[in-house]
């Protein structure tokens, strides 16, 4: 089984780079993610997680770019899903955005694999 077999391939609510801390949490609550994608033009440049806002809460106007995770670790749609699961789990990542050349397709979380090993492939068809 492959990553593109099960997240959910679509448009990916991200933020820039040079967003400040107060606008990446405004995103985040308002399409109600836990992980957001950085962008820098088109290029995936980090991830940046509730975790990340919690702990630089204290300054606002700080941008994205000076605590978001990074490099972002990213998946193809084509990588076998064990070794995603092997991934995240070893690097303690919530998330992968998933990547065919340079265009972000969508977003592997714990919550995918969670839901197909909790309630089976077919159950989500």
């Amino acid at each position: 089984m492959k990553v593109k077999d099960i997240f959910k391939p679509g448009r990916v609510i991200t933020v820039n780079a040079t967003d400040t801390w107060d606008q990446a949490r405004q995103t985040m609550s308002w399409s109600e993610a836990r992980h957001l994608p950085v962008m820098r033009g088109t290029a995936i440049v980090g991830v940046v997680t509730e975790r990340d806002l919690l702990r630089h809460s204290a300054d606002r106007e700080r941008l994205v770019e000076e605590f978001m995770s990074t490099p972002a670790r990213v998946t193809s749609p084509e990588m076998e899903l064990g070794e995603a699961e092997v991934l995240m789990a070893s690097e303690k990542l919530g998330c992968l955005p998933v990547v065919q050349g340079s265009q972000l397709l969508g977003i592997l979380t714990t919550t995918d694999l969670l839901d197909f090993h909790g309630h089976g492939f077919a159950a989500r068809e």
